[in-house]
């Protein structure tokens, strides 16, 4: 339901179609430094669920191109994704006050690759977060119950300053379970917890627990 007066207010459209579909939803953005791709999203009001065949995140530019313009050592970073569910998505929540909670979101075959140029010189001073506090600068509200990735796959990259010759790491057949990621509300009880196993070389076996205090520094 669609009026003059619902069209441009999302609070009001959303109250008045309490069991929209949207379906086969296939898009792409460019920004200057990121193109974003997504195929076959949909969002199904009734029970909240999203979903998408795929996603993908890749830097603008080439490799090359990329670490010709740095000065430093720069990571360049590729995501890709197969199948993705998440329900619940309080998208009235969103609507109201720009806060994204979730109950469970799981990501199939996620792929993410990370290339380094170690050739350039290292920029100092950099202090590098943990993942408490990367969660914490994300500038939206959010809150994940459970993030589940199945299948995935972790590449790391780096072209050696002395040998000049690249060398890869890889991680295949990644399971991965995050419990509790939110970046407000936090209490003394509130913890991250990550639990992720998969292949080193996509031979040896290789098993990471995490939990990190929000609070406790």
């Amino acid at each position: 339901y669609v009026s003059s007066s619902t069209i441009l207010n999302l609070q009001e459209l959303a109250a008045a179609n309490t069991a929209f579909q949207l379906k086969q939803l296939t898009g792409a953005y460019s920004g200057a430094n990121t193109n974003l791709k997504w195929y076959n999203a949909g969002f199904n009001r009734i029970n909240n669920a999203f979903s998408a065949d795929s996603f993908s995140m890749i830097p603008a530019i080439g490799k090359d191109s990329f670490v010709a313009r740095q000065k430093f050592q720069a990571d360049y970073i590729t995501l890709k994704s197969g199948a993705i569910h998440i329900s619940p998505l309080d998208i009235d929540g969103y609507i109201k006050n720009k806060t994204l909670n979730a109950g469970i979101v799981a990501i199939d075959k996620f792929h993410f690759t990370d290339f380094r140029d170690k050739q350039l010189p290292f920029n100092p001073g950099i202090i590098k977060p943990l993942t408490v506090n990367l969660i914490k600068k994300i500038p939206e509200k959010i809150s994940v119950d459970t993030l589940l990735l199945s299948e995935a796959f972790v590449e790391y990259t780096e072209t050696n300053e002395k040998t000049k010759a690249p060398g890869t790491i890889p991680i295949t057949r990644m399971n991965v379970r995050v419990l509790n990621t939110k970046n407000y509300n936090l209490s003394s009880t509130d913890s991250l917890s990550i639990l992720a196993s998969g292949y080193l070389m996509d031979t040896a076996w290789i098993q990471l627990r995490v939990k990190e205090s929000y609070t406790d520094s």
